[in-house]
């Protein structure tokens, strides 16, 4: 695997939001810097929307659903043991299905998994909800990080007027608070054009926080706050949140533009409060980085320095990964 070494600046139903927080603004001189990027996919097949935890000094990415080799995977897993060498395991994370989704075509997208207070795995997930034909947020619980993870019979976040919700995140915050993160998919239910939010009226996609107790899935506020939208930088959406508390910041890294072109990117917004507001730092990564294409649906680690996305790969989206640093 090539690897170029240099820096670069670089629930159930969602009730009305909370308008995004008034705090003091962050300052406006950091920079985040990569000190390495994987020019070669670390896993080359279709491995899309990836997520990524450490446990016990093993990596662990999980990603969205795919046929490989002829067999249908709903929520795909890789491992890796030095962050460089990684291995797909032919298990299904997410083997069974709740009610709620449509199995006929689930589509289960950009999982996340976190290890909660007492010691066992969430994952949250998206997939496409029977009836309103919308993606939902739900969630799955299991002992161990290898599954199997068992679905919640009922949603955690299901905004379906509203566009539906996908590619949710969490983080634990320095207090032990935790929090999940996700973005309305606006642009479901657009007027057109790229990713069909690029025709006016133009939707908004926001990106929506909520606290949840220590296991994860129970709402301590069910009313969510808004601490991201789209502007005309980001064309027709912002999406998959990343947020990682860091030297008294939050970093929320977010992809615009749409995933199907080659636009798409990782963006960066940072507060001084997790409620924000967040500002916006500009892009990270795009085509052109490192000759990637399309690099998107960023991940990073608990440590603030590990990151997992993905990128063009001729007719599939690959596996990447990086190492960050914020100054």
């Amino acid at each position: 695997m090539a690897i170029r070494r240099h820096l670069k600046a670089a629930r159930r139903l969602l009730i009305p939001l909370l308008p995004l927080s008034v705090v003091a603004p962050a300052r406006r001189d950091i920079v985040i810097k990569y000190d390495s990027i994987s020019t070669n996919p670390v896993v080359a097949s279709d491995f899309a929307d990836p997520s990524l935890i450490n446990v016990e000094g093993v990596w662990y990415s999980f990603a969205s659903s795919t046929t490989r080799d002829g067999t249908a995977y709903n929520i795909q897993l890789a491992m890796s043991y030095d962050f460089l060498s990684w291995s797909l395991s032919d298990w299904d994370a997410l083997a069974f299905i709740p009610d709620w989704v449509n199995s006929t075509s689930a589509q289960f997208w950009a999982p996340d998994v976190s290890q909660v207070d007492d010691g066992s795995f969430v994952m949250y997930y998206s997939a496409r909800a029977n009836n309103v034909g919308r993606h939902c947020i739900g969630a799955a619980v299991s002992p161990s990080i290898y599954g199997p993870f068992i679905p919640h019979s009922e949603p955690m976040f299901c905004p379906h007027s509203t566009g539906g919700a996908i590619d949710p995140s969490s983080f634990r915050d320095a207090d032990g608070q935790r929090y999940v993160v996700y973005k309305v998919d606006g642009n479901a239910v657009g007027n057109g054009g790229s990713c069909g939010n690029l025709v006016e009226p133009i939707v908004t996609t926001p990106i929506v926080l909520h606290k949840v107790w220590g296991d994860g899935i129970q709402l301590i506020d069910e009313l969510g706050i808004l601490i991201l939208d789209r502007d005309d930088d980001d064309g027709p959406l912002v999406e998959a949140p990343s947020i990682i508390p860091k030297n008294g910041y939050y970093y929320l890294f977010y992809s615009s533009n749409c995933w199907s072109s080659n636009e798409y990117d990782v963006k960066c917004a940072v507060a001084t409060n997790v409620q924000g507001p967040y500002q916006k730092l500009g892009t990270i990564m795009e085509t052109g980085t490192d000759n990637l294409t399309a690099p998107g649906g960023g991940s990073i680690a608990a440590d603030g320095k590990h990151m997992v996305f993905h990128a063009n790969n001729g007719d599939h989206r690959s596996m990447h990964v990086g190492l960050y640093n914020f100054t």
